[in-house]
Order: C-alpha cells, then structure tokens, then sequence
C-alpha cells in the first residue's frame, strides 16, 4: 500500500495531470462528455503530486467505470484497488443500477470488484452510446459488468 495517499473529487485544475497520466497508461483521452470532474477521483500525496485517478460517467441510471489509472512506478501496491473501490461507493451512493467498464489489459484483475465478462452489445444504449464505448476503445476490448442494486 502508498503511504501518504489522499483521494480527493477530481476539479478541472486536475485536467492537464490527469490526461498526462491516461497518456503514460496507454488509456483513452478525456473527451467533453467525459463529466471529468466530481465524478472522478485523484490520489496524491500530500505535497500535491496527483499519481492516482479513476472516474465514472454517469448515464441514466448506470456508470462507465473509465480513466482508472496508476503511474508506473506505483502500480501494484493497491491504490488502483482503493482507487475502484472508492468509484464503487460512489456509484452506490448515487443509487447507480450497475457499472460498466471496457479494458484490454486488465481482464483479470476487475472480477476480484465483482465485475463480469458480458458482450460489448449487452450494454444498455447510455452506456453503449457514449464514444468510449462506441468508438474509441477498440473492438478487441473485454466489456465487464458490475451490478450494484
């Protein structure tokens, strides 16, 4: 575990570190549908330094789990976990239905959440709809469900 972690509501001073960091990851970009904002969290030390975000858009009563990403030299130390967590409550809080996701890398890792394999098609349209599902993840990506009433 990264000692000295704060998460904090994401703001839009966050947005260049943020897409810096989905950058470095290999993620998709942040795009003006994205809600960026209270919708996502930032871990940071206390000196300020974001290296932690994770994020969901909300449609109609369901979440797109996006943008959950770890700088490199502190992967595995389980703040992605506190990180998806987090989003989870905060999916909860709001009364969400489910939460989706799509990933190409970390098919593994999401059913220790809960999550499970679905088809991409198997979406309900919000979801489908939104352009990181429509288009800019590959068809090759892994779609996961989480149902969270």
């Amino acid at each position: 575990m990264v000692e000295d972690v704060l998460l904090r509501p994401a703001t839009l001073a966050d947005l260049r570190s943020v897409s810096s960091l989905l950058r470095e990851s290999n993620l998709v970009a942040l795009d003006d549908h994205s809600q960026f904002g209270e919708h996502y969290v930032i871990a940071e030390n206390s000196g300020g330094f974001l290296f932690g975000v994770a994020g969901i858009e909300i449609r109609g009563n369901n979440g797109l789990l996006r943008s959950v990403a770890i700088a490199p030299h502190l992967r595995t130390r389980g703040l992605g976990t506190r990180l998806i967590h987090d989003r989870i409550d905060y999916a909860r809080a709001r009364r969400l239905r489910a939460l989706y996701l799509l990933t190409t890398t970390a098919r593994d890792y999401f059913p220790r959440f809960g999550f499970t394999v679905i088809g991409r098609t198997e979406a309900p349209l919000e979801i489908a709809g939104t352009i990181e599902w429509s288009s800019a993840c590959p068809a090759s990506s892994t779609a996961m469900f989480l149902k969270l009433d």
